[in-house]
């Protein structure tokens, strides 16, 4: 499993008996950011600077070797011109897809071999705060949930050219009424019913949607939208990461309670929400609410369903949980760890 904070990526070995974790690395690594893997789990991508506080910081996206211990190898750098906000590889491992936040920007690059050496292959502008990436099971299509404008993108992928283009229909809308969870973040398919999605909401009445893709038509419609709310909070309340369980049945979202004009919270609000998942119909009951570390912005189910971990990023801890058979939630330990965890990836690296 390896962990982003702010001047480092750090490698664990997960105990498969306890979940517990034991540090095998920790790569100095400056102000790194969104991370994701190819694949085959060969290489890691991670978007990060160069630089220093005192002079230009210039943004990178580098390539990392996963060596079969877990350990990372730096391969390689290249410079890109954009802020990434998140990061993905396509089906086959020959391209790597990422958006720009603040200007709409959707880009593709070439992968060489498995190394981004800075080639880009597209880009097109979509609208303000596109926030994640996702190729489709097919490989014919990049989805893109963008917050602000209450909409997922669909987009057309060439996996020969790595050229995408705005598909028609080109969204699919969120959820209409100011009383809904409204604006779509990150994006997970149900592996057993291809045609469902979920998407986290993040504001208005934070939440969770479920999605119906249609990967004939390229088309998407929420067709579930579930408020998570705490009755009583202070702060501002946004859901970030969500996860399915392998075997698709139960669904998680991490819920954040955020301070305003850096106002401490007496009694903070932070959870991950559990849900199942209907076999028949892809939507959502919710099960449990457990609260866990403060700001969870990234969290990771490891790869067999037993084990859930959470990134405080307001309180630089790391926390594990178990699943239940019943889907809930108990956490077995925390950890200390460097400041500003803010992206977790869990894989076992191939021989």
């Amino acid at each position: 499993m390896s962990k982003e904070n702010h001047d480092k990526i750090t490698v664990y070995a997960v105990d498969e008996d306890s979940g517990k974790l034991s540090e095998i690395q920790a790569l100095k690594f400056p102000s790194s950011g969104p991370m994701t893997t190819s694949p085959n789990n060969d290489f890691l991508y991670s978007w990060t600077f160069s630089g220093s506080k005192n002079t230009r910081m210039e943004p990178f996206i580098a390539t990392l070797k996963i060596n079969p211990d877990g350990r990372l190898k730096l391969l390689h750098r290249s410079p890109i011109d954009e802020l990434i906000c998140y990061l993905k590889t396509d089906q086959t491992g020959r391209y790597l897809a990422g958006t720009n936040y603040f200007s709409g920007n959707v880009m593709v690059w070439n992968l060489d071999d498995g190394v981004y050496r800075g080639e880009m292959v597209s880009k097109i502008d979509l609208e303000l705060k596109t926030h994640s990436t996702l190729f489709s099971a097919d490989n014919q299509f990049l989805l893109v949930p963008a917050t602000e404008p209450n909409k997922v993108f669909v987009n057309t992928f060439n996996s020969d050219t790595g050229t995408i283009a705005p598909h028609s229909p080109a969204h699919g809308s969120g959820p209409p009424g100011v009383s809904d969870a409204r604006q779509p973040r990150y994006l997970v398919f149900n592996q057993q019913s291809k045609d469902i999605a979920y998407t986290t909401l993040e504001r208005e009445n934070a939440g969770v949607g479920v999605w119906k893709w249609d990967d004939k038509k390229g088309s998407i419609e929420i067709i579930q939208s579930i408020t998570t709310m705490p009755e009583q909070y202070e702060g501002r309340i946004t859901t970030a990461d969500l996860h399915l369980t392998p075997d698709n049945r139960y669904l998680y979202i991490s819920r954040r309670n955020i301070p305003v004009d850096n106002v401490d919270i007496e009694n903070p609000t932070d959870a991950i929400i559990g849900f199942s998942v209907n076999p028949e119909t892809g939507k959502l009951i919710e099960i449990g609410r457990t609260p866990c570390e403060r700001i969870p912005r990234s969290f990771v189910i490891d790869e067999k369903g037993k084990y859930l971990y959470v990134a405080g990023q307001g309180e630089d801890t790391l926390g594990v949980y178990s699943i239940g058979g019943d889907g809930s939630l108990r956490r077995i330990i925390q950890y200390e760890v460097g400041k500003l965890p803010t992206w977790l990836l869990c894989f076992s690296p191939s021989f």
